[in-house]
């Protein structure tokens, strides 16, 4: 069974917590979460009971190690920074790659939490 990594998407100018059904149904079925420390989704995860785990490399390529690595067989999903987390993607892009040619499978979704309101 491969395993998966989804990357949430929020965005800042929606209340934190405030997410699509879809954002709350793959955070309920992850195996682990993981963010920077200081992410505005905490607080709300953890009065919803989810455990988010805050340890995480400050290198892009070593966060995309560690974010396949707990992927291999379960669903984690990774609260993606307000910057959108541009080296973290450049660096799973090879990271998977590598892994596929390997005969390892990871799904990667990228799930879209909250969108910028109109107006």
């Amino acid at each position: 069974m491969p395993g998966r990594l989804s990357l949430l998407v929020t965005t800042h100018r929606v209340a934190p917590g405030l997410l699509t059904r879809p954002a709350w149904q793959v955070l309920d079925a992850a195996d682990a979460r993981f963010s920077r420390p200081g992410h505005p989704l905490l607080p709300a995860l953890t009065d919803a009971g989810l455990a988010v785990a805050t340890e995480a490399p400050a290198a892009p390529g070593a966060l995309a190690r560690m974010l396949l690595n707990a992927a291999e067989q379960s669903a984690v999903v990774w609260l993606v920074g307000d910057d959108g987390d541009p080296a973290l993607t450049e660096a799973l892009a090879p990271a998977i790659a590598a892994r596929a040619e390997g005969g390892e499978e990871i799904e990667l979704e990228v799930v879209h939490g909250s969108y910028d309101l109109p107006g």
